[in-house]
């Protein structure tokens, strides 16, 4: 069964929280609430999408700005949706596509090595890819972005079984989910 996202996100609070006096560089760690609106309509606009209603929920509730979960980095610090612009905008010196043009309707939200976390907009998918394309690119590791957050959270949290977590999020990629 995967944790919600309430769950994953008083677990990170009560596993880090008592350590940030110590170590304070483990906040990126916390789940924490947004204090202000987030402009998702002019990251829409600037990259040509629409995106999926979960992402935008989720956007609205959490501060992605530093946040990382288990081994995937949303946030580098600084505003998150400008770190997306950054990542998906054209042209860019150092695409994460291997076509001419970004693929309408993906972004990348986060990274992972040796993985980009890709959300096709379209189908609501979560992908990893590499820099170096294989078969296994275009088979998602989830079916929507909720349940790719309750499947990274459920894995960190808890250390379930990979298997189990690659069931219930419905992926499709033989081996993500044994890596992470």
């Amino acid at each position: 069964m995967l944790l919600s996202i309430a769950q994953i996100q008083q677990a990170l609070q009560e596993r880090f929280t008592p350590l940030l006096e110590e170590m304070p560089e483990l906040e990126v760690y916390l789940l924490k609430r947004r204090s202000v609106s987030c402009p998702v309509t002019g990251l829409e606009q600037a990259l040509n999408v629409q995106l999926p209603p979960a992402f935008v929920t989720f956007l609205s509730q959490f501060d992605m700005d530093s946040f990382t979960l288990g081994p995937i980095t949303f946030g580098i610090g600084g505003d998150y949706l400008e770190h997306l612009l950054d990542l998906n905008r054209e042209p860019n010196e150092n695409p994460w596509w291997s076509t001419a043009l970004r693929p309408a309707q993906q972004l990348v939200i986060a990274t992972s090595d040796p993985y980009a976390i890709v959300l096709n907009c379209n189908d609501q998918h979560v992908y990893a890819i590499t820099d170096t394309p294989a078969m296994e690119d275009s088979l998602p590791v989830a079916a929507n972005f909720e349940l790719f957050v309750q499947g990274i959270g459920t894995g960190f949290v808890l250390e379930s079984d990979a298997e189990d977590i690659q069931s219930l999020v419905r992926s499709r990629h033989p081996d993500f989910w044994q890596q992470i």
